[in-house]
């Protein structure tokens, strides 16, 4: 009787999970339930393990902070500094967040809870650095320095801490630059900072500020007549960055003060750095020494210079007019009508003036006559020319003689059908050229105006003009 119940109870359960087995809708069913269970069951674990552990919920503030959702960060790293009161980082974070959100006393409050918590632990720069940050919001520099001074000299290896001095040091020297304009002082905290520079991008940035503020520094030095400081504070600045723009400025501060010498020496220096730009005031310096030493009878001497200054002049294709600057230094126009006919004669007296260093060996001149945009009459003559070259100005002491350098020219154009002309005004243009050929390059160099008036004899065919 025992063996035979024993049958029957496995036989029932044969029959059970048997019945199971072959019956896919069910075995379906099953899987699928079981399969919600778990992922329902995992969810709520990963849900209390977020709200519940320190790394994920730091991990999540400083997320959303580097999102730009500083108040979001808040709740999470609040949640975070309320379960986990000792958790050094999530005070930290905490009180960035607070700095973000502009509540300067809850980060402070925060950061010294941080500091308390390793008061005693070699490795406590996170919240000094921290700290930082509040005393450049509050612009107490001296406090954020004196403290990261302090941690600096226990973990001189520390790069974060090394950022952190680079950046309160920067950002004193800026308020002092900005804010004070007490430039000298803001030099000397540029100077530390840089020497705590870890990043060549940051480095660079406050070089350009420091420059700067030693531009700004030096003008007001040599305002004060302070020449000589005003000089060694910009020529400082080459050690931090040797650029053209720089090395001009001294060359042109020497050069309000009437050091010539000095100031080709500096130009040359900017030359040398870019040529393109400084060129013309090299050029220029040069020719001005060259016509010193020309007034002191050294005539080889300020050769030399005319030399270089060509040279450099050529290499950089500016324009001839630069090289041998010319004026017109007398200009009359003698207008002659025939009523009769409607002609226009005319006379055209110029004077040129050779203002360059040195005579010119070739030029040629032209007067044009305009009217609306059509040329309607014109004249060229040579004024000078290789046997016979236009001598470079030299003022006459005698006030009736005219000075050397001066050379007269008269043009005579063809007469002008006054029937034609475009109203009643011609316009007179006179320009130069330096080189001779089929198209030459025209400088103008003077523009006059005439009127045509009185009762013109009408035109064949037409009515009066």
């Amino acid at each position: 009787m025992v063996f035979r119940s024993r049958r029957r109870r496995r036989h029932g359960r044969n029959f059970f999970f048997g019945s199971f087995y072959l019956n896919l809708g069910a075995q379906y069913t099953f899987t699928i339930a079981a399969a919600i269970v778990c992922a329902a069951l995992v969810f709520i674990g990963m849900l209390t393990f977020r709200n519940t552990d320190e790394s994920d919920l730091l991990a999540r503030g400083r997320r959303l902070m580097a999102e730009s959702k500083p108040k979001a960060a808040m709740d999470v790293l609040e949640t975070l500094v309320s379960r986990y009161q000792n958790s050094y980082e999530g005070h930290i974070e905490l009180g960035k967040v607070y700095l973000e959100l502009d509540d300067p006393k809850k980060a402070k409050q925060q950061f010294s809870m941080a500091a308390a918590i390793r008061a005693n632990h070699p490795d406590r720069s996170a919240a000094e650095i921290a700290k930082s940050k509040l005393y450049i919001a509050q612009k107490n520099f001296e406090e954020g320095a004196s403290q990261l001074q302090a941690s600096f000299k226990k973990n001189p290896d520390d790069a974060e801490l090394r950022e952190a001095l680079f950046e309160v040091y920067q950002q004193w020297g800026m308020d002092l630059a900005d804010n004070q304009k007490d430039y000298p002082e803001a030099i000397r905290k540029y100077r530390l900072a840089l020497g705590y520079a870890n990043d060549y991008e940051l480095e660079d940035g406050l070089k350009t500020r420091m420059i700067e503020a030693m531009t700004v520094y030096a003008r007001q030095l040599e305002r004060d007549k302070k020449f000589d400081e005003a000089l060694e504070v910009i020529e400082s600045s080459l050690r931090y960055r040797y650029d053209s723009n720089t090395l001009l400025q001294v060359a042109e501060m020497y050069e309000r003060n009437n050091n010539i010498d000095k100031a080709i020496i500096w130009y040359r220096k900017a030359f040398d750095a870019n040529p393109e730009e400084i060129s013309i005031k090299l050029s220029d310096m040069l020719i001005r020494k060259g016509k010193q030493l020309l007034a002191d009878n050294k005539t080889e001497a300020a050769e030399g210079f005319f030399d270089e200054a060509d040279r450099i002049i050529r290499s950089a294709n500016i324009s001839p007019d630069k090289l041998y600057p010319v004026e017109i230094s007398y200009l009359k126009i003698t207008p002659k009508i025939d009523y009769e006919t409607g002609m226009l004669s005319t006379t055209v007296d110029v004077k040129f003036l050779n203002k360059s260093h040195r005579p010119l060996e070739f030029m040629s001149a032209r007067v044009e006559f305009v009217s609306g945009d059509a040329v309607v009459s014109e004249d060229v003559k040579v004024v000078a020319t290789p046997e016979d070259p236009m001598p470079r100005e030299i003022p006459s002491k005698d006030k009736n003689k005219p000075s050397q350098g001066e050379r007269g020219v008269t043009f005579k154009p063809d007469s002008i059908n006054i029937h034609a002309l475009n109203g009643n005004v011609l316009r007179v243009k006179v320009s130069i050229a330096y080189s001779q050929g089929s198209n030459p390059d025209w400088h103008t160099k003077g523009l006059q105006e005439i009127k045509i008036e009185g009762k013109i004899s009408p035109a064949p065919g037409g009515e009066p003009a």
